[in-house]
């Protein structure tokens, strides 16, 4: 824009500038006699702007010049704007306020730090929503320049005297104690979602939490939550539903998806954001999986979030997706969709993804065509013209050219071929394209190698330019994806070729980036990632990571879904810290004796919240999160912080690494069979646990459940606790050590080496509270 108006600006000055003589000029003179005319010419257009009277120009040429200096100088600020913004030392960043007491001595280092960071880092990052206008405006910045015709050349001097920023912004912040991006670089996820999700209630449409949130949600396995967390980040594109539709029509080669640039969509937070929707999407064997698992019994929350999930995204992905279906024959059907069905493909897709159907290998097939015109969106709206509009704005993030076309022309094919190859293996209903399509395994094994020769012309025709880390990594997975096809016997050589290949990206990855690279993918490349279940089976595969990532004890083969016993060891870690933190609490409480009713009441009110927690967990098998997370709060609003660091709360979520290392620690081989052992054993304690801890277990009252009992007791303080009396010091006591040695049977009951009914053991001992005797008119002293 600033071109242009320049431009503009001196062809018309040049136009008011009229005729001039020629120049006589003789031999090589010749050569510079054009431009000496059309200068001479632009400087007598610029010397009539600024003469007066009857030699001056017209009113309506200065006029006009006049808005053209203006927008040029409003172009221009904007442009040395986004300069100083890229360029550091141009932020003017105030001193930090504490808003909690304690961190008054911290504000000097937190804000000294923050000057350095920004004036070394690019201010535009690639999640955030647009950072806000300056502080000052244009009118501002004219202030007391006078615009008089008579006097425009002074006028235009101090008017162009502040054209020159000082600052690009001025940055005032609050600290807060609420840092989850620590928490969750520490593993703590629990707390970390809850964070995120406590800030996003006050700012629910800052793009950068909800992508963060649903990176949680991907690594906890939670694809589906994942999925509903992307959906709702990528419509925050400053469209309503039609126009949104309307571009998603438009065809690739269409110039409206350049030249209207009037939304957001291309803003760097967003493109990322589509992407990982479509990668998840694309992922379909475990989100697809989610969508149709049936009612989960054991826990039914987890089932009822489903649920809503699926009412929710249904309509909304046949809304957005539908075209992905035309010239496709859905099963049942004598023709395929056409263009001009919206609605019959609208209904068709509500109905496969509603309540009543959910068939696996249809609802896997959706997700992958979905994917696969998401990439081809994507790919689509890429900015390839945003450097020229704004040079010095990075508006692709991480996210490169080249890794949209190895996901759009490899990964996304490759991962469609695979569902169709499995959905015809299990011989059930097909999406058939009229076009030839066999629903065979042979189908991958094709693709397969037609997917290797595209991988690699995309590779070879991009390996001039600059490439990122994201390029060699995407390219490994593409490989890794395509070993799916290659199996049998038959095949083992076929991949082995595959996961040489993707080791030698992983290795180039590794190399050009290692300062981005490895702390962002050690543990999505060795557990998480899907996409390379099959490469981390492979030799090649293991001996890149013991070169790469340096262990104390030797690499061994991970279980194709790690998730489960990390889980199962975090679960019993929160469980044992938790107890050993309440089992403290009522040994300190046992101290405090005698204590007036009130402060009874809330003790046994809080024991009965804390237990259904434990009974929620122990029941749904530590699956929900907010349950675990509940657990934690109830046990901070009661416990010493001081215990919960010495106790390991909150805990972390432990790395296959450690599990495996703690396992070789007792024996060399069979380490898989005692992490399997590990989660088998853990599982039976937790429905021991929740068989003692239930109020009902199989339909009947289980009256020595610590629910039952804590609400018991809670009753009993409460029945005269407006009167003088108090607990008797006997009875209290007799409680406080009930429930210290209700919770350290807790402990043990989850220690595999311990008794499996020692929780049921403690709660026979326990002594319930036989009303108005525990009660004496002796009143507890004060102080």
């Amino acid at each position: 824009m600033t071109f242009a108006v320049l431009v503009a600006l001196v062809v018309v000055v040049h136009a008011v500038g009229g005729q001039v003589s020629k120049w006589q000029t003789r031999g090589w003179m010749n050569v510079v006699e054009g431009p000496a005319e059309w200068f001479m010419q632009f400087i007598e257009g610029a010397s009539r702007l600024m003469k007066g009277g009857s030699d001056g120009a017209l009113f309506s040429a200065r006029l006009g010049c006049l808005l053209l200096v203006i927008l040029l100088f409003v172009a221009l600020r904007r442009w040395m704007l986004m300069y100083y913004a890229h360029k550091p030392g141009a932020v003017d960043v105030k001193k930090l306020v504490s808003s909690a007491p304690g961190l008054e001595q911290q504000l000097e280092g937190l804000t000294a730090q923050l000057r350095k960071q920004l004036s070394e880092t690019y201010l535009y990052p690639p999640t955030a929503l647009p950072a806000e206008a300056p502080a000052d405006n244009f009118l501002d910045l004219l202030g007391d320049v006078d615009l008089e015709p008579k006097r425009l050349g002074t006028s235009l001097l101090r008017l162009f005297s502040r054209l020159r920023p000082k600052i690009a912004y001025t940055v005032r912040g609050v600290l807060r104690l609420r840092e989850a991006r620590e928490l969750s670089q520490e593993r703590k996820f629990d707390d970390a979602l809850d964070r995120y999700y406590e800030a996003l209630r006050l700012d629910p449409t800052n793009l950068y939490l909800r992508t963060q949130i649903a990176g949680k949600q991907e690594q906890l396995w939670l694809h589906l939550d994942a999925l509903e967390t992307y959906y709702g980040a990528i419509r925050l594109d400053g469209r309503n539903s039609a126009q949104r539709n309307a571009r998603t029509g438009m065809r690739s080669w269409d110039p409206r998806r350049i030249l209207l640039h009037r939304y957001g969509w291309w803003r760097s937070g967003l493109l990322e954001a589509r992407f990982r929707y479509a990668v998840v999407l694309g992922v379909a064997e475990r989100t697809a999986d989610q969508w149709c698992k049936s009612d989960d019994p054991p826990c039914p929350r987890r089932a009822h979030a489903r649920k809503q999930i699926r009412q929710a995204l249904g309509p909304a992905l046949a809304a957005r997706h539908w075209r992905a279906f035309t010239g496709l024959m859905p099963p049942g059907q004598a023709e395929p969709f056409g263009p001009d069905q919206e609605g019959l493909v609208r209904e068709w897709l509500e109905t496969e993804l509603g309540e009543e159907r959910r068939r696996y290998p249809i609802v896997r097939e959706i997700f992958q065509l979905a994917c696969r015109e998401e990439m081809q969106q994507l790919a689509a709206d890429y900015p390839r013209m945003i450097r020229l509009r704004h040079p010095f704005v990075r508006a692709h993030g991480t996210l490169t050219r080249t890794s949209l076309r190895l996901n759009r022309d490899v990964w996304a094919p490759l991962r469609l071929a695979w569902a169709h190859a499995e959905a015809g293996r299990d011989r059930a209903e097909l999406l058939e394209n009229p076009l030839p399509w066999p629903s065979s395994a042979e189908t991958l094994a094709r693709r397969t190698k037609a997917a290797r020769g595209a991988l690699r012309g995309v590779r070879r025709c991009l390996s001039g330019g600059w490439r990122l880390w994201q390029d060699n990594y995407n390219a490994a997975c593409a490989y890794a994806v395509a070993m799916n096809g290659t199996e049998g016997r038959s095949g083992s050589q076929e991949r082995r070729a595959l996961a040489d290949l993707a080791v030698d990206e992983l290795e180039g990855a590794a190399q050009a980036d290692v300062s981005g690279f490895h702390p962002v993918t050690r543990s999505w490349l060795l557990i998480e990632d899907p996409d390379l279940e099959k490469l981390r089976q492979e030799s090649r595969f293991i001996r890149f990571e013991r070169e790469t990532y340096p262990h104390s004890a030797p690499d061994r083969h991970r279980p194709e879904r790690p998730l489960r016993p990390e889980m199962k060891a975090y679960g019993r870690q929160l469980l044992s810290g938790c107890a050993a933190v309440m089992e403290h609490t009522w040994r300190l409480r046992r101290g405090q004796l005698p204590a007036e009713p009130y402060v009874l009441s809330e003790w046994f009110a809080g024991e009965t919240e804390l237990w259904r927690c434990v009974d929620r967990i122990a029941s749904n098998q530590g699956r929900n999160w907010r349950d675990r997370q509940r657990l934690l709060q109830r046990v901070r609003e009661v416990a010493d912080k001081r215990l919960l660091v010495r106790c390991g709360l909150p805990s972390s979520l432990p790395e296959m690494d450690d599990l495996l290392d703690e396992a070789a620690w007792d024996t060399v081989d069979g380490v898989q069979e005692r992490i399997s052992s590990f989660e088998e054993t853990f599982e039976k304690r937790l429905a021991a646990l929740s068989l003692a801890v239930a109020v009902g277990a199989n339909g009947s009252a289980n009256r020595r459940s610590p629910i039952r009992l804590s609400t018991q007791w809670l009753a009993a303080v409460r029945q005269n606790g407006a009167s003088p009396a108090v607990v008797q010091q006997a009875a209290a006591q007799q409680a406080c050590s009930d429930y210290e040695t209700a919770w350290r049977a807790v402990r043990d009951l989850l220690d595999p080496d311990e008794s499996a009914t020692a929780l049921s053991d403690a709660l026979q001992r326990f002594h319930a509270p036989r009303g108005r005797c525990l009660l004496s008119s002796e009143r507890a002293p004060m102080g």
